[in-house]
């Protein structure tokens, strides 16, 4: 614990990490769903409708994180379950642009074999490549 902050480790963010897919899973299903069979029905090719329902699902993905880490709670709901939240590593809130910029880094910590997400497990502050590239932690809600 730092600055009164209890960091999160792996294991919290990884059952975070459950959840959120779960959640996004979900909508990912609803897109395929809805917007693909409404453009196969409208006579689109079965090509072109997949690929926009991938290319949705990822614009969701992306609006999902940006948007949730950047909130007032700071929080995707699969941390706001876990009482855990994203902040900057001064304690403040993430503009939308340090959100998007933090989901983007979540590529370099998948590479190689996720040592990058690992990495929370073991280092001082329980910090994932991405928090260290973008100046963030992740700490629970109410302090020790």
């Amino acid at each position: 614990m730092t600055g009164g902050f209890r960091f999160a480790g792996f294991w919290i963010r990884a059952a975070a990490a459950l959840v959120d897919g779960f959640v996004l899973g979900l909508l990912s299903a609803f897109i395929g769903i809805v917007v693909v069979y409404a453009m196969l029905w409208i006579g689109v090719g079965e090509g072109t409708a997949q690929g926009v329902g991938q290319v949705l699902s990822t614009v969701v993905a992306i609006a999902y994180y940006t948007g949730f880490h950047s909130s007032e709670r700071q929080a995707t709901p699969g941390k706001r379950v876990l009482g855990i939240h994203v902040m900057t590593r001064d304690g403040g809130r993430l503009t939308p642009a340090r959100a998007l910029g933090r989901y983007f880094a979540l590529i370099l910590s998948a590479i190689p074999f996720g040592l990058g997400y690992l990495m929370a497990g073991w280092t001082r502050d329980k910090t994932a490549l991405h928090d260290l590239v973008c100046s963030t932690r992740v700490v629970y809600d109410s302090p020790a």
